[in-house]
């Protein structure tokens, strides 16, 4: 892996994390609760910091250019730290006034990682040789490792993504002299696996080979991907306003938006960014306080180019929508053009699935390729 892999592997751990802990529950006996939650937040975003201070800020201080960029992203985690510290120590976790208060701290944590996509990285890739770069990548890794060790202890007590690092850097660790401490203790730990490999189960948990031995992860083996590849390679017409309404109803069969669609939209999102879409999504799938689920759980998005306004993708573009009803039994899938006139009935593309069928991953992957085929033919 290569420096921008390492550092878009940790915007991506950041912003799940963000995208979790509202949905948290509080107290001790709560494995993941909210209070862990926020510090497992803490702690990714000052490992994150040391390491690029370690590694790109060490080399692009000292270039006139990006000499000021350096050091205002420096003096800029202190602003989200602080607020982040008083929530974690905030007894009413439930209240309205918590959750806006992380979407307000939440907000200067993405405008921080924004800042290093469109300014930093740009710069280190145009000023950096690739000797300082390949420097840099071994000093980011380093930063990373002494972190693990000092935060759970050689062999200790590790998380998923801290497994994930610890597997991933093992090649640049040899060179760095610390795979001794990898010996032995990690080989029973199971990593988590990305991509739809033939014969996964639709469970909306991590997708696992079923062949012997450990679970290996596939980073670029996305299937919504090579889905916009299809999709995007024909050619879209000009359309006019096309109506609203439900194109298609699944049976649930047990399965929930939550637990098991919402991973796929996540997965979807993954697969389109590296072509400058991404989904907007709205979850409704628990009630205002986000502590038990709603009595109609649904899943409201709309798919454009990446790092759009919400207002200007709200108006512009597509809604889709996933809605169970009352008995959870049957999900709804709804599109709606905002262009169209209110009750104007739907008269554009079809969605080729049995109407009433169980929605399999196979039906989401129609659904959702439906969904970006028409998002594709008015592009904003």
């Amino acid at each position: 892996m290569d420096l921008w892999q390492f550092i878009a592997r940790d915007h991506e751990n950041i912003s799940q994390l963000i995208r979790d802990i509202p949905y948290a529950l509080n107290g001790p006996a709560v494995v993941r609760s909210r209070e862990r939650m926020i510090e497992n937040l803490m702690d990714e975003l000052e490992a994150y910091s040391e390491a690029l201070d370690a590694s790109l800020y060490a080399h692009l201080r000292r270039r006139e250019q990006t000499a000021q960029l350096v050091q205002d992203l420096q003096r800029e985690p202190s602003r989200f730290m602080k607020q982040l510290g008083a929530l974690a120590r905030h007894r009413r976790k439930g209240s309205q006034g918590w959750l806006n208060g992380f979407e307000d701290a939440s907000l200067l944590v993405d405008q921080y990682l924004d800042q290093h996509t469109r300014e930093l990285l740009p710069h280190a890739h145009e000023l950096l040789s690739s000797d300082e770069l390949e420097a840099a990548k071994r000093a980011f890794v380093r930063s990373k490792v002494k972190t693990l060790k000092a935060r759970r202890g050689l062999l200790g007590r590790v998380g998923t993504e801290e497994v994930w690092l610890i597997a991933t850097v093992g090649a640049i660790a040899a060179g760095l002299g610390l795979l001794a401490w990898r010996s032995g203790g990690l080989r029973a730990i199971g990593l988590p696996y990305l991509g739809t490999p033939k014969g996964r189960q639709f469970s909306g948990g991590a997708a696992r080979t079923s062949s012997a031995g450990q679970p290996r992860r596939h980073l670029h083996d996305n299937p919504f991907s090579a889905m916009f590849q299809r999709v995007s390679a024909e050619p879209a017409g000009p359309m006019g306003a096309t109506g609203a309404g439900t194109i298609c109803t699944f049976d649930l069969k047990n399965r929930s938006l939550r637990r098991d669609v919402l991973p796929v939209l996540e997965e979807a999102n993954r697969g389109w960014l590296q072509h400058g879409y991404q989904v907007y999504l709205e979850d409704r799938t628990l009630t205002e306080r986000r502590d038990h689920e709603a009595d109609r759980p649904a899943l409201v998005f709309q798919i454009a180019g990446a790092t759009l306004p919400r207002d200007l993708v709200s108006a512009q573009t597509f809604g889709f929508c996933f809605e169970t009803d009352k008995g959870g039994d049957e999900v709804s899938f709804t599109v709606r053009d905002p262009h169209s006139a209110e009750g104007a009935p739907w008269n554009g593309l079809q969605l080729d699935a049995p109407n009433g069928g169980e929605l399999s991953i196979e039906q989401l992957h129609e659904v959702l390729e439906f969904a970006l085929r028409l998002a594709l033919t008015k592009p904003v």
